[in-house]
């Protein structure tokens, strides 16, 4: 249940009395959609994207930040296929909400590398300094697999790495920092979501992928 669950997340921001440092205001090059349940500033956003080298923003596939209502994890999301609902009395608890989606569909439908971030509206039971900090990470989380995506599923995808000019496969530099990551342990939870006893391939779910 760890993975659905932001209870413990909340309390230890309000422990360690985290929140967002502050953030330099830009205007977030993307259309966004349904700001009603986007519970961060637009020119946040903008700041948070800019955080990214240009070469990276250059990069993301990302087409739209689109706002979604309150969502949870609903109670039977147990039994090994995740589903969601927008009623908290079906929830698997009420801290188990969803901050934030990548939704891929757009690549399908329009056949080039296209992503939309969703953010959605957290609970107002959570603090407004808790909300700031989970949705921005969300943000940031997302922007990534906006980065990270064409890498991974797009053929002969070519990076060149600032530091020493190299050009490199993608997908295969994926892998090179997978094995490079295998020798440390996860940095969280989340990341050793596909690792067993530290290993990426010894997990029954494999995909070098993922």
């Amino acid at each position: 249940m760890t993975g659905f669950e932001m209870g413990p997340t909340l309390a230890w921001y309000e422990r360690a009395g985290v929140s967002l440092p502050c953030i330099s205001k830009q205007p977030l090059p993307f259309p966004i959609e349904n700001t009603q349940c986007i519970q961060l500033d637009a020119n946040v956003l903008g700041g948070l994207f800019d955080l990214f080298p240009a070469s990276a923003r250059k990069r993301s596939i990302l087409r739209k930040v689109v706002g979604q209502p309150t969502t949870w994890f609903r109670h039977d999301s147990l039994d090994g296929q995740i589903t969601t609902t927008t009623k908290v009395d079906d929830a698997l608890t009420p801290t188990s909400f969803v901050p934030s989606y990548c939704d891929y569909s757009p690549w399908r439908e329009l056949k080039r590398p296209t992503a939309d971030v969703w953010l959605y509206k957290m609970p107002q039971t959570v603090p407004e300094h808790q909300r700031t900090i989970v949705l921005a990470e969300g943000f940031l989380h997302e922007i990534g697999h906006t980065l990270a995506q064409p890498a991974l599923y797009v053929d002969d995808y070519a990076l060149r790495l600032g530091s020493s000019g190299r050009v490199v496969n993608g997908l295969e530099f994926v892998i090179e920092f997978a094995n490079l990551a295998e020798k440390h342990p996860p940095i969280s939870h989340y990341a050793s979501e596909y690792r067993w006893q530290n290993k990426f391939e010894g997990h029954p779910r494999h995909d070098p992928k993922t």
